[in-house]
């Protein structure tokens, strides 16, 4: 019913709370390669989640940092929908400082993904 897309890391925390949660109606889909855009090759994985509801890009990126902008422009052709976004709030900063404030951070944005 949801299909989540990511870069990096978070793809493990992610794939952690999908088992911790014990959900089989979440598809997650790890994209490496952003440029050259490939279109062909994700228009044909992503047409294998046709019956799914939601489709997220999740990063952990702060909203206005990493690929999320990017993909809001440009999954939507391929998926056929609009797509959201799950990330950190806006900074100017890439990281908060604190490793602790970046735990918080991280759970908070695994969780509203699962949400």
């Amino acid at each position: 019913k949801k299909v989540l897309l990511c870069s990096g890391q978070v793809y493990y925390d992610l794939v952690q709370e999908r088992s911790a949660r014990k959900l089989d109606d979440v598809a997650i889909v790890r994209i490496e390669q952003l440029y050259p855009w490939p279109a062909e090759m994700l228009s044909k994985i992503l047409n294998t989640y046709s019956g799914a509801k939601e489709f997220v890009w999740v990063q952990e990126e702060p909203r206005n940092q990493g690929a999320g902008g990017f993909m809001l422009l440009n999954l939507p052709d391929i998926i056929g929908r609009p797509l959201t976004l799950v990330s950190r709030p806006a900074s100017s900063s890439p990281a908060v400082g604190s490793h602790h404030r970046h735990e918080e951070e991280q759970h908070a944005v695994v969780a509203e993904a699962f949400a």
